[in-house]
């Protein structure tokens, strides 16, 4: 029964990564590779697409801020859009090019948790969420648009000595362990999954 299931999820994986690598190649002949990343990293890694939206405050470049319901990195217009949902239910698109920050958080009762920072970590326009602390050598970032809560999820980003490296690995068990390769490739070391109990011990080993 457990080699039928693995079996089932290659499977699925390999046609994932074969509609990804069709999908880029048919939009790279027509050069918009840019647009290509842009809608795959969407459709395949992030939930924006199902419109999920998040208390936050969201910090415009000439430092105004805007307090509400945001919904992150929509494709909307041949660029990428934070969605306001204001206090009437109005949608309102805010390109992310006039976005320093957005942070987002979940209320419980009367309790604010798991506020998150997202920031443009790359030079691609999207809003990336911030995992480490801000004060951090090393920063790590990665592609989901909701509060974190201890996982990391999609794509993930360390940002070290002013240059950003995607850990990303088909071949890995997940985010967690892309970023345990990049500590071992950096450090010669041999970690394992077992090593790092939850998300921040894996920060704390890679601002060692």
């Amino acid at each position: 029964m457990q080699y039928k299931i693995l079996k089932r999820v290659i499977l699925l994986c390999v046609t994932l990564f074969s509609l990804q690598t069709a999908f880029t190649q048919e939009c790279a002949s027509n050069n918009n590779n840019a647009v290509t990343s842009l809608v795959v990293n969407d459709l395949l890694f992030n939930d924006s697409n199902t419109t999920h939206f998040y208390n936050g405050t969201l910090t415009l470049n000439n430092t105004t801020t805007i307090n509400g319901k945001f919904s992150l990195n929509h494709y909307r217009d041949n660029t990428l859009s934070v969605i306001h949902n204001d206090d009437e239910g109005t949608h309102h698109y805010i390109s992310t090019d006039s976005i320093t920050s957005v942070i987002l958080f979940r209320k419980e009762k009367n309790d604010i948790i798991d506020k998150t920072l997202f920031v443009k970590a790359k030079d691609d326009s999207k809003l990336y969420r911030v995992i480490s602390d801000e004060t951090d050598k090393v920063m790590l970032f990665d592609s989901a648009t909701k509060p974190f809560n201890g996982l990391l999820i999609g794509d993930v980003f360390v940002k070290e000595n002013d240059s950003i490296t995607n850990t990303y690995n088909f071949w890995s068990s997940g985010p967690k362990q892309d970023v345990i390769n990049y500590i071992n490739n950096r450090d010669n070391t041999k970690y394992r999954r077992r090593d790092f109990k939850t998300i921040n011990d894996l920060v704390v080993q890679l601002n060692d």
